[in-house]
């Protein structure tokens, strides 16, 4: 098996198998280990001007000099020995897939500029969270998607005026109630990292809020 065949998943994944028998004896034939260690190393050397896959070369260096026979001090047990090269051969495999996960999730182009692929920057629009908010009010109720997804135009059923949800300037999610528009919700502090359904709960139970402010009014 070469680098140039396999991915660094595989790689990964082959050197756990070998790590968790080498893990397992005392008195296990290390070989094995030190040669998928020498293959995650020659995968990460190439990119080691990168900063995680250069943290994850470290690790594995140093994993080498633990795993190889002869490397400790004379001084220690030999179960001492086992269980530091164990703990620094799985340090490295876990900085490996780090660094995997990172490349594969923050893409660069060769001028190191960060662009991801069109639709996975974000996993769902402004507008998804119009749809899932109406879901959750109720049969009675719809979204309509604004251009592009930024937005979303919530209303009830025989209602023309209803709620618009967007974005303001400085980048927070909105709630605007279109029978007054000095009612305008913000909802501060929120990102895409809080989830779909967790937003579209804020949007639904405000919404439920202004419709009991004006019953009451």
């Amino acid at each position: 098996m070469t680098t140039a065949t396999v991915t660094a998943s595989q790689l990964a994944a082959d050197a756990r198998v070998t790590h968790r028998a080498y893990a397992a004896f005392l008195h296990c034939d290390p070989s094995e280990l030190i040669d998928r260690l020498d293959e995650m190393c020659d995968y990460a050397a190439p990119r080691s001007s990168e900063q995680p896959w250069g943290v994850a070369l470290q690790r594995l260096t140093r994993a080498l000099r633990a795993v190889s026979p002869g490397s400790a001090r004379p001084t220690a047990s030999r179960r001492t020995e086992h269980q530091a090269a164990t703990t620094a051969a799985l340090n490295a495999i876990v900085a490996f897939e780090e660094a995997d996960s990172v490349t594969v999730t923050l893409p660069h182009d060769e001028h190191g500029r960060y662009v991801p692929a069109p639709g996975t920057e974000y996993p769902f629009h402004v507008s998804d969270i119009g749809r899932a908010a109406v879901q959750l009010l109720g049969s009675h109720w719809h979204a309509e998607s604004s251009s592009f997804g930024v937005g979303a135009h919530l209303t009830r059923t025989g209602s023309v005026r209803g709620f618009v949800l967007g974005v303001d300037d400085e980048g927070d999610l909105f709630l605007e109630d279109e029978d007054d528009s000095n009612r305008r919700s913000h909802f501060l502090y929120c990102t895409a990292a809080d989830g779909l359904l967790p937003l579209a709960h804020l949007v639904a139970d405000r919404i439920r809020e202004i419709r009991e402010l004006r019953a009451a009014a």
